[in-house]
């Protein structure tokens, strides 16, 4: 699988692009237990990364979605 991320300038510095970034998301676990407040970063049709830590400042993106 390989990512390609386009950087847009900004003021503090340099931006990742993705498509689509979810915020706020409920996420199942393999172990069946439910993780809140998750941030989603899907480019070119795959899932980038899923974290609770991913601050939506580092991402520019195409289409926002908010739960």
């Amino acid at each position: 699988m390989q990512v390609q991320y386009i950087y847009y300038r900004k003021e503090d510095g340099f931006m990742l692009h993705c498509d689509i970034l979810i915020k706020n998301a409920r996420i199942l676990r393999p172990n069946m237990t439910v993780a809140t407040d998750q941030t989603i970063v899907i480019s070119n049709s795959e899932i980038v990364k899923i974290s609770d830590s991913v601050s939506t400042s580092e991402y520019e993106a195409d289409t926002i979605i908010d739960n």
